[in-house]
């Protein structure tokens, strides 16, 4: 066999790097002198070649170009927000969900070779089938279903769009390559090219591509395999295990099957790291019967130790002192790694050892973004592009420029004032705020930038100084903004000093190379992309952190670090010691699982996978149809336990590669109580492991009662006696000249008091009126109702409001509700992908577990998030009901749920969302009852509502009063 004929594919182009490397070495003395070189590529490399030279023959553009992710998401959210099916009838108002939905059920049809039209034939017999169920599962699988109907629809509507442009997915590109294996002209070429052919981590492969080389190269032609179905752990991306479980008879000779030769030698690890594994990894072996377990071949057994701790940040504490240790005994940094279940946790972990002074290298575009270089590079860019506030701010209360807090306050003063103006007459200023925000966002008519250049009278000497090198250094910068985003962020490493300061200090190379991350990203994005400008690239990337499609970048390492990552991204690799952190419970094994397919339309349903025999089925139901004897609800209960099962499973395979990373040293610890003072507990991984014999357990901290940050200090007397008071008191001090820097203590307190004084005066300046404006939202009405000095003084002086914890966990919660009938009754799916970052799930969980205690969760709303309009006079109230469910006598039922605690919600809210609704369906009034849902306790509460006369008395009356402002 020449070496030109032989075929190697794998995943990613490191694997395939070192792939080509292993081949070219073991053919190196069979090699002709300058002969040509194997072919080692990735499955996507592959199959790209065969649409490049194959496509014509299936009716694809040959030429097409492959969309990376990033853009694949915003592509696709553009088709979706112009489609003429609104997302309405998909159950939500957000785009971000559907799109997200409709991307999901696209790469899951091109990755098993189903149509949409395959897809609408199998939905129409379920719904049929569930026709005569009447059950509340039944309700909501149906709806999924017809929900799965219309959004096969707007898969057609991305995929035509893309096939306009010429571009294509991923998924697309292994849908065109199957389509081309089964031409015969095709299969022949390639059998006759390729004599052998070699398959790496063959447990990782799709469908699609396992047909792909079952159509090319099957049937006897000589194929090698390699794969571990313990290390499957990427199903929730489109990877199949059964497809290395089915090798044997996907590959079948003329003679019989396959043959299958046992690899039983782990030649990483120690002994004892594999018996931690093994452990880990036993519920899940029996899917696998034919796996061996793993024997030892390296030199002794290894070092483990487990630990169990109070905090997180104790835990952190004591990984943080092990890996100094580590180093200290003379470990390269670079043989030391941290993997994390979630990316959450990569940024955790990596923040906390960079402040202990280690050096770090996180394989994470997250954890980059959050390196202070790169945050002033990518604030500098925002400025000088649009002027941005909130980078600004950054800029200027950063360790560059320094600017304090009373300062920064004269400057927001300023800003305003330089918008109103010095002689601006008081009694005009409602309209002269009606103007200023006539057709622009109130955040926006200030800007920050334009105080910083004319500070006024006001600012410290200091501050002047500083701010006057700022305005010189965007002077300077600002020309490099029409040669593009990578001469504009290469200008402003030079001309910030940035380029120096980086090569300085012990985390030098870690600084640096969080800069070349950020370049490699622009690269990125310029070799996908024609517009070279600053503006457009912070577009781009803007939406692919909104969409959660962070590109990743696998930038190079300067020097020693201590890699920190996700287990997934550490597949394939190896150090001499590992640590493994978080192992409590909800954090890993995960409490996250994969959507039933039953209650979400974004789900391909697993009658329909090429793998189907090896996942959850639902009884009595197939790809032809079927019938529910016992009842649909019975049948879909099987249906979710059997998905938690194949979740743990596949939970198990994530544990046992994070453990088989190790060489010699494996460390693994779990938290009480972690950083936001939820209950954890040790998860039953670091339970396990702790049972194994020859592993150190220390320290291992007990169970508290109470989180840390409530524990009770014992009981103190108050107010405190004279006597005790004279014994904790020190003496007056004999008073000492001050210091310099004491000095400018001082300084910065008595501007900082200047500040406070300058408020307080100008909060007993006269009143001034603001009217109302034309348009209400109905939170704006409330607060018209309740605090209207608190709202003329918001509507005077607009700022940005800061979206807390709470609030983020509202949104989250609404949009769950809003999509719940296609979600997972038993697992939330708000983190689909193991790395994506969201709301934490305990917080969210509680208030899915409220929901589900309230009568609503089994009924199906007739709306959800429905926009309504409420006009009384020349006065329109705007707003969005999230939720309208319909008795079957007709009445309608107005519901707002709301996740805090105190029931302190105003009626006024419920009032206007019951009229709405009312005007815009025409029903009457007294046929709309309305409801506060406090979910956290399941309450449902009604409180009186107003008619639709003492309504519009009161809503009238608020118009025709000012409220007042200084």
């Amino acid at each position: 066999v020449a070496a030109d004929e032989v075929l190697g594919l794998t995943f990613t182009n490191k694997a395939a790097g070192e792939l080509g490397t292993r081949v070219r070495a073991l053919l190196g003395a069979l090699a002709e002198p300058g002969g040509a070189d194997p072919t080692i590529q990735t499955y996507h490399a592959f199959a790209i070649d065969l649409l490049s030279q194959w496509g014509l023959l299936i009716g694809a553009e040959p030429s097409s170009a492959l969309l990376t992710p990033t853009d694949l998401a915003a592509r696709t959210y553009r088709t979706v927000a112009a489609s003429d099916v609104g997302c309405e009838a998909l159950g939500t108002a957000v785009v971000k969900t559907v799109s997200d939905r409709v991307a999901a059920l696209d790469d899951e049809l091109s990755e098993h070779l189903v149509s949409p039209e395959q897809l609408r034939d199998h939905d129409r017999r379920l719904i049929e089938a569930l026709s005569s169920q009447t059950t509340a599962a039944a309700r909501e699988a149906r709806t999924a279903a017809e929900r799965r109907l219309i959004a096969s629809r707007v898969v057609e509507e991305v995929r035509a769009d893309r096939a306009a442009d010429a571009v294509v997915s991923f998924a697309d590109l292994m849908r065109y390559a199957v389509a081309a294996s089964t031409v015969p002209h095709v299969r022949e070429s390639l059998r006759e090219r390729y004599r052998v052919v070699l398959v790496d981590e063959y447990q990782d492969t799709s469908v699609a591509q396992r047909l792909m080389l079952q159509n090319l190269f099957g049937q006897g032609h000589p194929l090698t395999a390699v794969g571990d179905p313990l290390q499957a752990i990427y199903g929730w991306r489109g990877a199949s295990v059964a497809n290395i479980d089915g090798f044997v008879e996907h590959f079948a000779t003329s003679s019989g099957p396959a043959a299958v030769r046992t690899l039983r030698t782990n030649r990483r690890s120690g002994s004892l790291i594999l018996d931690v594994a093994n452990a880990v990894a036993a519920p899940v072996r029996g899917q696998h019967p034919d796996v061996e377990v793993l024997q030892p071949g390296g030199d002794g057994p290894g070092r483990v130790q487990a630990a169990l701790h109070d905090t997180w940040g104790d835990e952190m504490a004591w990984l943080i002192e092990r890996v100094r240790e580590q180093l200290a005994d003379g470990t390269p940094a670079d043989e030391i790694a941290v993997l994390c279940r979630t990316n959450d946790y990569v940024q955790k972990v990596a923040q906390d050892m960079r402040e202990a002074g280690i050096p770090v290298a996180a394989a994470s575009l997250g954890s980059v973004l959050h390196i202070p270089e790169v945050v002033e590079v990518l604030s500098m860019l925002r400025v000088l592009e649009t002027a941005d506030n909130p980078s600004l701010v950054r800029l200027l209360t950063g360790p560059r420029w320094r600017i304090g807090p009373g300062d920064l306050a004269v400057l927001g003063r300023r800003a305003q004032h330089l918008v109103t103006g010095p002689h601006s007459d008081p009694s005009d200023f409602p309209a002269q705020l009606k103007a200023a925000v006539a057709d622009v966002d109130p955040v926006d008519v200030v800007s920050l930038l334009d105080a910083v250049y004319d500070p006024g009278p006001d600012v410290s000497d200091e501050a002047r100084v500083r701010l006057r090198e700022l305005t010189a250094s965007l002077d300077a910068m600002r020309p490099a903004l029409v040669t593009g985003v990578e001469e504009a962020a290469h200008r402003i490493v030079e001309m910030s000093g940035l380029g120096v300061e980086v090569r300085l200090g012990p985390s030098a190379d870690t600084r640096i190379d969080g800069l070349a991350a950020l370049f490699d990203v622009i690269g990125t994005y310029r070799r996908a992309h024609d517009d070279p400008s600053v503006a457009a690239f912070l577009r781009w990337l803007d939406f692919a952190v909104s969409l959660d499609e962070t590109p990743d970048s696998d930038f190079p390492v300067r020097g020693e670090a201590v890699r920190v990552m996700t287990v997934h991204r550490a597949k394939g690799l190896e150090w001499d010691c590992v640590f493994v952190p978080a192992l409590s419970e909800r954090i890993f094994p995960s409490a996250q699982g994969r959507s039933v397919w039953t209650r979400h339309y974004g789900v391909l349903p697993n009658t329909l996978r090429g793998d189907r025999e090896r996942l959850p089925a639902l009884p009595g139901w197939t790809a032809a149809g079927g019938t529910f004897a016992d009842g649909f609800k019975k049948a879909e209960d099987s249906l979710k336990e059997q998905y938690r099962q194949a979740d743990a499973w596949e939970e198990n395979r994530l544990a046992y590669v994070a453990l088989t990373r190790a060489r010699h040293c494996l460390f693994v610890s779990g938290h009480h109580w972690d950083d936001e003072g939820k209950s954890r507990g040790p998860s039953v991984y670091l339970t396990t492991i702790s049972e194994v014999a020859g592993v150190t357990c220390e320290p291992w901290a007990p169970q508290a009662s109470d989180s840390p940050s409530v524990r009770r200090a014992g009981d103190v007397a108050w107010p405190i006696t004279d006597e005790v008071y004279a014994h904790i008191v020190p003496p007056a001090a004999t008073s000492q000249p001050l210091t310099l820097e004491e000095s400018e203590m001082l300084d910065r307190l008595d501007r900082d008091i200047a500040a406070v004084a300058q408020r307080e005066y100008e909060q007993s300046l006269p009143v001034t009126a603001v009217d109302l404006p034309a348009v209400l939202s109905t939170s704006v009405l409330m607060r018209a109702a309740a605090d209207p000095d608190g709202l003329a003084r918001d509507l005077a002086r607009p700022m940005p409001r800061i979206t807390g914890e709470a609030a983020a966990r509202g949104t989250a919660f609404h949009e769950w509700v809003a999509a719940s009938h296609e979600q997972l009754a038993l697992i939330p799916e708000w983190d689909q992908a193991p790395d994506a970052e969201r709301v934490d799930d305990d917080q969210l969980g509680e208030l899915i577990a409220g929901y589900r205690s309230t009568p609503y969760a089994t009924m199906t709303p007739v709306a959800v998030e429905t926009e309504i309009a409420v006009r009384v006079g020349a006065m329109v109230v705007r707003g969005v009901i999230d939720a309208v469910f319909q008795y079957p006598d007709g009445t309608f039922d107005v519901v707002d749920w709301k996740t805090n605690r105190a029931q302190t919600a105003d009626p006024l809210q419920l009032s206007v969302y019951r009229l709405g609704w009312a005007q815009q369906t025409g029903a009457s009034l007294d046929r709309v009852d309305a409801a506060f849902v406090y979910v956290r306790d399941g309450e449902v509460v009604r409180p009186p509502v107003l008619s639709a006369d003492e309504l519009a008395q009161m809503l009238a009356q608020r118009a025709n009063e000012a409220v007042t402002a200084q």
